[in-house]
């Protein structure tokens, strides 16, 4: 559920992703899994569903924030580099949305 509701929310602040920022989100969102997994498991020392659960459901809002940021510094860059004022007010207003909707 919240896979969903992080894309709908990247996919409205954003609209639609290019290839170079779709294969970085796909990177971080495997790095994330496989790096957070690792330490849940391994480190934390989980034992009950409930914890693993809850543990998950933390990991899962901190990535999504994490993602998040990096696509804003990326799309900030790229907007940055051309030179179209329609643009940049569009990605001004859609960043704010993004800042409310994480805050």
């Amino acid at each position: 559920m919240l896979v969903l509701g992080s894309h709908f929310v990247c996919r409205g602040v954003f609209g639609t992703l290019r290839a170079s920022e779709q294969e970085s989100v796909r990177d971080h969102l495997w790095n994330l899994i496989l790096y957070k997994v690792i330490f849940l498991f391994g480190v934390v020392d989980v034992e009950g569903i409930q914890d693993a659960v809850i543990w998950a459901f933390f990991i899962s809002l901190v990535g999504f924030s994490h993602i998040a940021r990096q696509l804003s510094k990326e799309r900030h860059h790229y907007v940055s580099t051309c030179h179209s004022i329609q643009n940049l007010k569009n990605l001004f207003m859609r960043s704010e949305k993004l800042h409310g909707t994480i805050a």
